[in-house]
């Protein structure tokens, strides 16, 4: 893909010039989604009905994807559901913040690129979207007690680790490399299966070079490795200590990561942002504008491809 080249050649250099690169791409290449609902349901009732669903699923999605922590959101794990237009989150295995720990750290809340946000009309994030993602958020905050319930059975669960290990990530990107390749025919079009081939082979690359790094690294079974104390490649070094417990500290290190997570999701529901409680609109607000932000977009990993 031209836009992945020109946003590699920058993907060392500094976030004024990443910024500049990724103007320059909106600009070479402009979104397109809007078209897929005008010319898949031309009726205009048809689509009027399929935007407002692509609009809710996607303000669900969201909202409910900032408060699980869900990362990994690149293009090749966000369907679209052919016959009613909403959209369908898969590859769940990126959960509870785990994004903000990789060798690249993941600094939008949730998926929210120009493509996305141009499906939305003429409106965009200020219309149907914005109304449903409160919605959800007023849901999600009055059910606190009930999902923080839900979610502390991971503490408790030996089967469950608090980190990803770059082997389990090669090996899904590995598997999104082959299935993009299969489904080159059918509903999808090639285009759309070469893109994601594209973002599946470069995820790919990056996960080998990281492996290559340190092979001492990779994990050979699901048990999170030999229980050695060194920090993971793919984990950020300043935040590395909290994941230690998952892949094979102590109990009391997994337990203390559990516990962490746990709190910064009771923070989530309490509109808390940087010690200060925030209403719902304003909440949300601030999370469309991080999502939004170039700043944000320009330094994620090229294989996340910020640029669609």
């Amino acid at each position: 893909m031209v836009a992945m080249a020109h946003m590699r050649k920058v993907e060392k250099a500094s976030l004024p010039m990443q910024v500049r690169q990724l103007r320059a791409v909106y600009k070479a290449f402009p979104p397109v989604m809007r078209h897929f609902v005008t010319e898949r349901w031309p009726s205009p009732p048809d689509w009027f009905e399929r935007r407002l669903a692509y609009a809710r699923s996607l303000a669900v999605n969201s909202i409910v994807g900032y408060v699980a922590g869900i990362g990994d959101r690149h293009s090749s794990n966000i369907l679209v559901d052919l016959q009613t237009a909403e959209l369908v989150h898969i590859d769940l295995g990126v959960t509870f913040d785990q994004g903000k720990l990789l060798r690249t750290p993941e600094r939008v809340p949730f998926r929210m690129t120009r493509d996305l946000v141009d499906g939305l009309g003429v409106l965009g994030t200020d219309g149907a979207f914005r109304r449903c993602a409160e919605v959800t958020m007023r849901v999600m905050r009055a059910n606190a007690d009930a999902l923080l319930t839900v979610i502390e059975v991971f503490l408790h669960d030996p089967l469950f680790h608090w980190a990803s290990a770059p082997a389990k990530v090669l090996a899904k990107h590995t598997e999104a490399l082959a299935s993009s390749r299969k489904s080159g025919g059918g509903r999808r079009s090639s285009a759309a299966a070469a893109a994601a081939a594209a973002a599946a082979a470069a995820a790919a690359q990056e996960e080998l070079l990281l492996l290559d790094e340190d092979p001492d690294a990779s994990v050979d079974d699901e048990d999170g490795g030999d229980g050695g104390g060194g920090g993971h490649p793919a984990l950020n070094a300043a935040e590395v200590g909290a994941a230690t417990g998952a892949l094979g500290g102590s109990d009391a290190d997994a337990s203390t990561a559990a516990r962490s997570v746990l709190t910064r999701m009771a923070e989530k529901l309490d509109g808390v942002h940087e010690r200060v409680a925030l209403s719902v609109p304003n909440h949300v607000a601030l999370l469309v504008e991080e999502a939004t932000a170039l700043e944000n977009l320009a330094p994620m990993y090229i294989g996340w491809l910020m640029f669609l």
